[in-house]
């Protein structure tokens, strides 16, 4: 029996780091570049413009200085990546920065406190959750049918779409409503737009409009990173694996239990993680329903570096990837054995709670 485990990767524009060129199927937290113009934020598309020549030969202007790493630039020609760079304004949402003598797309940020994660994600379709929370919106946020899958080339995104030749799509003019500090589920269907995904790591983009009147909006693309990858029922992985936390890109890890949290160092948790050996198995709920209440069985839940990057343990030794901010029921994916189980426990034990 085969099935897909899917390695949910999101991430908007508010990481950072000089390493854009470098993309590996699974790579946690893909990183965006920032730089502010003109009392402005842009974020790195991943796209480049190669035809593109600076009109009369000159730049707009020039990037500076630079932030550290993590850091939102808050001073015009600032960005939060090494190097000057000289920029040329492209349209009323796009500024091209020269990097490296490639003319890379930055496009407008707006703060809507927009999160995108995927749910569910397979070769012939994918659920996405997009919630709303804080943020400065000045109308009503939607999303319409339109989406897109990308895939990196080792230099920048590229559409899926461009690789399904013949195949093309009628989007419907519709809206989904994304409320106000609520959670909005949208769906796709990939096998019209491009067939059946191949293994390997993918984003989706989704348009998200601040809609205030007829004719007057802001829009901006978000995205959601994945990873596709074939598995067997019985195949055993690490629970670093199956968490996706990488030592050089988990800065904190998070334990809670019967009500008690703590903070662990990262390190040591994956030295831990990666020696903990989970098993797949068949699909099998834990928790269960009844009338408008939830119940879950008595367990651990862990969380490396973010809210997506997660697992819940249960004392019934299955295990599952489950946050707050998903909206649908865990579902056994893996087992664990009663010896690494009680090895977590201890190691939950030994550090101060919160």
């Amino acid at each position: 029996m085969k099935r897909y485990l899917f390695v949910i990767l999101t991430a908007l524009i508010l990481l950072c780091s000089s390493c854009r060129e470098v993309y590996e199927p699974g790579y946690e937290a893909y990183p965006d570049r920032i730089v502010r113009i003109d009392g402005r934020l842009y974020y790195d598309s991943g796209h480049s413009a190669k035809s593109f020549e600076p009109r009369c030969g000159t730049y707009d202007g020039k990037v500076k200085r630079s932030v550290a790493d993590g850091e939102i630039p808050s001073r015009d020609d600032t960005s939060n990546f090494q190097g000057e760079h000289g920029y040329q304004h492209f349209s009323e949402t796009q500024k091209l920065v020269n990097i490296n003598g490639n003319w890379v797309i930055f496009e407008r940020y707006y703060d809507w406190g927009i999160d995108i994660n995927v749910e569910k994600a397979s070769p012939e379709s994918i659920t996405l959750s997009i919630v709303q929370s804080g943020g400065n919106v000045t109308g009503e946020l939607s999303t319409g049918e339109w989406y897109d899958v990308e895939y990196h080339d080792g230099h920048q995104w590229r559409s899926v779409k461009s690789e399904a030749e013949g195949r093309d799509t009628v989007w419907h003019c519709i809206a989904y409503s994304i409320p106000k500090n609520g959670e909005c589920i949208v769906k796709a269907d990939f096998t019209t737009l491009f067939g059946k995904l191949s293994d390997g790591g993918y984003r989706i983009a989704k348009k998200v409009q601040d809609l205030r009147s007829a004719g007057d909006y802001d829009e901006m693309t978000v995205y959601a990173y994945f990873t596709l990858q074939d598995t067997t029922v019985g195949e055993k992985i690490t629970l670093a694996h199956f968490l996706g936390a990488e030592a050089a890109k988990t800065k904190t890890v998070s334990l809670s239990c019967n009500s008690a949290s703590v903070e662990a160092d990262s390190e040591e948790f994956l030295k831990l993680a990666d020696s903990i050996i989970l098993t797949d198995i068949k699909n099998e709920s834990m928790a269960k329903e009844e009338g408008d209440r939830i119940f879950l069985p008595d367990g651990i839940y862990i969380t490396a570096g973010d809210i997506t990057s997660c697992a819940f343990i249960s004392d019934d030794c299955t295990v599952d990837r489950y946050s707050r901010y998903m909206s649908r029921l865990p579902v056994a994916d893996y087992s664990i054995s009663e010896a690494d189980l009680e090895r977590l426990y201890k190691f939950f034990e030994k550090l101060p709670k919160v």
